[in-house]
């Protein structure tokens, strides 16, 4: 957990600072792009909608293309959020997709936005619930497991209603995520109460900063997808418990893990080469595999 810290930290730290430079790169950006620079990012809260719609709209002109010479796409680019949505795109047609949107969660926002501008999947029907861990909250020891809040919710997916709920939640985040644990299990169980026959309850998660609220874990009572962003070694024990104890699974930018709630209480389980060892549903991490997977 105190390595967790440090990496979220750290992160954290390198995303703050970016901000106070973000109005005047918004103007430097909006001109590489006109020079036709694609892989910029195309969110910020500086710009208006319009201008992020039609940043959106040339990435996913550019983004199919690529696309049909190369199914792999995603995953060749390291994006993991369209990498997941685009695998299972002929499943997952009906769902919530929870985020996190505090910190440095920015680029993988761009992704969920870039998803939209592609509308590769017809008559797709998609609600979204972003969270910052809590509105006007400056500090972890203010919060009260299970009534934290900052839940902030899109029904109406145009470009305009989602960048105007991402202003309000990232404006309303008065830490901006500087503390790495969420509440990711209460924003779970308030999506929950959104949920139709049929639908996914989908996560997308920061892979350093872990759930701080994970003993409400039994009160969610659907399957949880959780796309873990960030992932360069070690998968957070948090979300694989996530996924174990509701029947979910867990999703990175080249691997699924469908079948976690099989594996048998008490035994060893080698994921992304790391071996964990399941206790009474939680996870913990033993070391490193000696034989590479």
């Amino acid at each position: 957990m105190a390595e967790q810290e440090r990496d979220a930290a750290l992160r954290d730290s390198i995303f703050n600072a970016d901000q106070k430079k973000m109005k005047d790169e918004a103007s430097r950006q909006r001109i590489e792009f006109e020079k036709k620079t694609i892989d910029i990012n195309y969110f910020n809260l500086y710009d208006k909608p319009e201008v992020v719609k039609k940043r959106i709209e040339k990435k996913a002109i550019y983004t199919k293309e690529r696309l049909k010479q190369d199914p792999g796409f995603f995953e060749k680019t390291k994006r993991s959020v369209l990498a997941t949505f685009y695998r299972f795109k002929d499943k997952w047609k009906d769902k919530i997709i929870v985020v996190d949107f505090t910190g440095s969660m920015d680029p993988y926002i761009d992704e969920t936005l870039l998803w939209l501008g592609l509308n590769l999947v017809h008559a797709e029907s998609k609600t979204y619930l972003f969270f910052n861990d809590g509105d006007l909250i400056y500090s972890d020891k203010y919060k009260k497991i299970g009534s934290t809040g900052g839940f902030h919710y899109v029904f109406n997916n145009t470009f305009e209603n989602i960048i105007d709920t991402l202003r309000t939640t990232r404006f309303l985040s008065l830490n901006l995520g500087a503390e790495a644990p969420e509440n990711d299990i209460e924003a779970l169980i308030s999506a929950q109460k959104k949920m139709k026959s049929g639908s996914e309850l989908i996560l997308v998660a920061d892979n350093y900063a872990p759930a701080r609220d994970i003993e409400l874990l039994e009160q969610v009572k659907y399957p949880v997808r959780v796309i873990l962003c960030g992932v360069e070694d070690k998968i957070n024990e948090d979300f694989l418990e996530v996924a174990y104890r509701t029947g979910g699974s867990i999703h990175t930018i080249e691997e699924d893990l469908m079948n976690l709630s099989s594996a048998v209480n008490g035994s060893e389980v080698t994921i992304n080469n790391n071996v964990y060892k399941i206790l009474d549903g939680r996870f913990v991490w033993l070391h490193k595999s000696k034989t590479k997977k």
